[in-house]
């Protein structure tokens, strides 16, 4: 039986290299070694063949016909050597967990964006995403249980940065505005932004309001709106343009709110400062 030996992928990576490169010269360069340690290595890959690769011609060296043979099949244990190598990096690599927040009214807007921008970039990530309301978010921020989030408003807060400032509008669909009448209103539970921006509004220009839904979440809200239940406040980026209540009925115009990214503390990663870059970007 013919015995098997085993042999040195650096010596057949530094083989590869003369031919690609056409010369020890070369070689050496690319390999950071001296070319005399290239021309070392090649004798040592020869003996443990037990055949020369190359030949010389003048003063410029051939491969043999082993050595043509040779390179055939190094060049293929070389692309598995690395592949090999490339795959188990990527699957013994760590996947870093990211908690991000956002409220619901901002996801059909440019959640499906910043998931494929995320995944592209880090494919390693374990990127968990919580779509909550706006009051839930900060609190889960204080608490450390999010590493950042889209909020609207301020609060005093410390560690965030400015996204935008977004206009909120009347919506409604063939609501008959009266005034002589309490006017009728859907809203978000407290506590809202929109909800208090509304309130505010109105009561500042004397305007008798009386809450006829409570809507939990953007679908619900949505649905009271086209049974008509009453008008309500969103911003302008994420209503519904069919819905949007007509200047004629003399409403008082809304605030435009503040949107933040939020941190829960003053440091963070380089992955959460390059994912925080991509959402002012795609924003």
């Amino acid at each position: 039986m013919r015995k098997i030996n085993n042999l040195d992928i650096s010596l057949i990576r530094t083989f590869v290299t003369i031919v690609n490169n056409k010369g020890y010269a070369q070689a050496s360069q690319i390999l950071n070694l001296t070319e005399s340690a290239v021309s070392h290595q090649m004798k040592r890959l020869e003996e443990q063949i037990g055949a020369l690769l190359f030949q010389r011609k003048g003063r410029i060296k051939e491969l043999t016909p082993i050595g043509e043979v040779f390179l055939g099949y190094a060049s293929q244990i070389l692309a598995l050597n690395d592949e090999l190598y490339n795959r188990v990096a990527d699957l013994s690599q760590v996947n870093e967990i990211v908690h991000f927040g956002l409220p619901e009214y901002f996801a059909d807007h440019i959640l499906h964006k910043l998931l494929s921008e995320f995944s592209k970039i880090f494919p390693n990530i374990d990127f968990r995403t919580r779509v909550k309301g706006n009051y839930s978010l900060w609190k889960d921020i204080e608490n450390e249980s999010l590493d950042f989030a889209i909020v609207i408003g301020n609060n005093n807060a410390r560690y965030s940065n400015t996204l935008s400032m977004e206009q909120l509008v009347w919506v409604g669909d063939k609501v008959n505005v009266d005034h002589d009448t309490p006017l009728p209103l859907i809203s978000f539970e407290a506590p809202c932004p929109f909800r208090n921006a509304m309130i505010e509004v109105l009561n500042k220009n004397n305007i008798i309001w009386n809450i006829t839904y409570t809507a939990r979440n953007l679908s619900d809200m949505r649905a009271a709106l086209k049974a008509n239940l009453g008008v309500s406040a969103l911003p302008k980026m994420v209503a519904d343009i069919p819905l949007l209540i007509n200047t004629k009925h003399d409403l008082p115009n809304l605030p435009e709110l503040e949107v933040r990214l939020l941190f829960p503390q003053q440091t963070t990663t380089k992955t959460i400062h390059k994912l925080s870059d991509i959402i002012f970007y795609l924003w």
